[in-house]
């Protein structure tokens, strides 16, 4: 889940990635589980879990923001919102997880340990704190976070090499991984629990209950 000449953590996991929606209502895949990939289960404690924590620091940055302290951006207080929101980085991360793993790509927590530093070392712990707060970023899942970041990016460069600055290079990496999470996305096949809402293929995020979502079918992280 922005560039600037500071490290920043971004708000937004996915890129184009298409995902099979289930609408039974009370679905047995369902029981206890926001969401079904493959064989990984997203228990609905878990997502109630990051949303609570999201909405907790939202408030509290509200606050301080009002007693004259730094703004952190805009308080989002809906708990659907944020819930699906939460979901779907979710559901996204194990795509990106299994289109790694099928290109040999890894991460280690090290490298997930020197890229919060980085951030820390460039920002600031409050400065880093503000960018989770905008991002919506739950404490808990930081490390998760800037894991499915930091796959990403070397899942990117292992499908397209080149110059990170180059922006044609980075189009076509964007593209790429669209493609590749797509592909890996109809092979596990994903359902969501319609208690979250619906997959919505063509925005790549679950739409709220009784919206009308994209076309039923197979349906990231950037510094």
């Amino acid at each position: 889940m922005t560039r600037r000449q500071r490290p920043s953590l971004p708000a937004v996991l996915g890129l184009g990635v298409l995902v099979t929606v289930s609408t039974a209502a009370c679905a047995p895949a369902h029981s206890g589980a926001a969401a079904v990939v493959g064989d990984t289960r997203i228990s609905t404690a878990e997502v109630q879990g990051s949303a609570r924590a999201v909405i907790a620091e939202k408030a509290a940055a509200s606050t301080d923001a009002a007693a004259g302290t730094a703004s952190t951006g805009t308080r989002t207080d809906q708990d659907g919102v944020v819930q699906r929101e939460q979901l779907r980085r979710k559901v996204l991360g194990v795509v990106a997880a299994e289109a790694a793993r099928e290109k040999g790509v890894s991460v280690t927590p090290g490298d997930v340990d020197a890229r919060i530093a980085a951030v820390v070392k460039a920002a600031g712990q409050q400065g880093l704190t503000e960018q989770m707060v905008q991002a919506e970023i739950a404490p808990k899942d930081l490390k998760a976070f800037v894991h499915d970041l930091v796959l990403e990016e070397k899942l990117a460069e292992a499908l397209v090499p080149g110059a990170a600055d180059d922006q044609a290079v980075r189009d076509k990496r964007s593209q790429a991984l669209g493609a590749a999470f797509a592909q890996t996305a109809r092979r596990l096949g994903v359902s969501v629990n319609p208690r979250f809402g619906s997959w919505d293929p063509t925005k790549v995020e679950i739409a709220a209950p009784g919206l009308l979502a994209g076309p039923q079918g197979d349906s990231s992280l950037r510094s």
